[in-house]
């Protein structure tokens, strides 16, 4: 895989998630995009390839959907590609997204929830929670690794929502629910602790 190839798609890639309607440099990236799987053989080849064919193909007469379906496929992509990016263990490099999100793991307390996305919107990033995101027909764990390769960093919330116990113990303690301990670990795995 060509590193350097993987970053310039990804830089252009950041500019048209700006400008998802500039056709001039939406039909060369797209053009580039394929031609660059070709030279890969990856998971992630058969989900791109469907999401350019849909930027290729789709039409209507209204102009909102044509951006939302735009916005949302390059979107994809870029998720994918900076998961290949990522994956890529050749040389040690930082993520290179300007992406200003924030993913959130919690539990169900939406309280604190509705806190901490407060609190990432004053510094001015965007705050992601999981089950606030359209589906698109991807699994919750098609989901996550989408956003693996698109936050810039990941907020941990152990909230005490589930109860639990040694089979040793008699007394069930609080603790966090089983889903922010998979998605934690998942996120420090692959974000690293730092972010």
């Amino acid at each position: 895989m060509n590193i350097t190839e993987l970053r310039n798609l990804i830089r252009t890639g950041e500019f048209l998630e700006q400008n998802p309607n500039d056709s001039l440099v939406r039909n060369q990236w797209m053009f580039d995009v394929e031609d660059f799987l070709d030279t890969i053989d990856n998971k992630y080849r058969h989900r791109i390839f469907n999401a350019i064919s849909l930027l290729k193909n789709y039409s209507s007469s209204l102009e909102r959907d044509l951006l939302r379906v735009r916005r949302e496929n390059i979107s994809q992509i870029m998720g994918l590609l900076r998961s290949l990016y990522n994956r890529d263990t050749s040389e040690n490099k930082p993520l290179i997204s300007d992406s200003q999100a924030v993913f959130i793991v919690h539990g169900h307390d939406d309280t604190l929830i509705n806190e901490v996305k407060k609190c990432v919107e004053s510094i001015d990033l965007k705050p992601i929670v999981l089950r606030e995101q359209p589906d698109k027909g991807a699994t919750i764990i098609e989901k996550l690794e989408e956003w693996l390769g698109n936050c810039k960093c990941a907020i941990i919330l152990y909230t005490p929502c589930d109860e639990g116990k040694a089979k040793a113990d008699e007394k069930y303690e609080k603790r966090a629910h089983q889903n922010v301990v998979y998605e934690h670990g998942l996120f420090q795995g692959y974000l690293g602790r730092k972010r």
